[in-house]
């Protein structure tokens, strides 16, 4: 059974340039994958890289499945739609409990835990769909996931410190 309201994300949606289209991406991938995603909510203001803002933007929460030597894990992450979705693709985030930590080997996320993605740079409407980006986000991340869990070292540091501020300030801010 699907975690999200889909009656009241279809009310947000309502305002998106092409409001069908994404509303109908947005069924597809919750019936497909109905445990991929907890929650959605609205951000106020969202400032893009290149300093650009959209106001009330759809911010969907949940995680990604996946195998990574024989084990399951669901490593959390968040999508952001622009207005312009499905047109444009979504930014796509990891979002690190405290247990976790990113992969500097892993080619799949940046410093700032955002998804690098051969995918999302081909991202081409109407042929790309969260579905199919999900789908590929399983199958990179389970060869070499973009989280993992401290080393001791880090551990302790960690637990001496917190999460470094940027982090803080990412979830603040998205």
């Amino acid at each position: 059974m699907p975690r999200i309201d889909l009656p009241s994300l279809a009310d947000r949606v309502g305002s998106y340039h092409a409001a069908s289209e994404a509303l109908d991406q947005l069924v597809a991938f919750v019936n497909r994958h109905p445990t991929a995603l907890n929650t959605y909510e609205v951000v106020p203001s969202y400032v893009y890289d290149n300093g650009c803002r959209e106001h009330d933007v759809i911010k969907l929460v949940g995680g990604v499945s996946i195998v990574y030597n024989n084990h399951r894990f669901k490593l959390p992450c968040f999508f952001i739609l622009p207005h312009r979705f499905p047109k444009d693709p979504p930014l796509v985030y990891m979002s690190p409990n405290r247990d976790m930590v990113r992969n500097d080997r892993s080619p799949h996320v940046d410093a700032n835990f955002r998804v690098v993605s051969a995918y999302l740079d081909r991202w081409s409407h109407p042929f790309s769909s969260l579905d199919q980006l999900y789908d590929d986000m399983r199958q990179k991340f389970g060869e070499s996931p973009p989280l993992k869990k401290p080393s001791r070292t880090a551990t302790n540091a960690a637990a001496s410190s917190g999460p470094p501020s940027y982090v803080n300030a990412l979830h603040e801010h998205v």
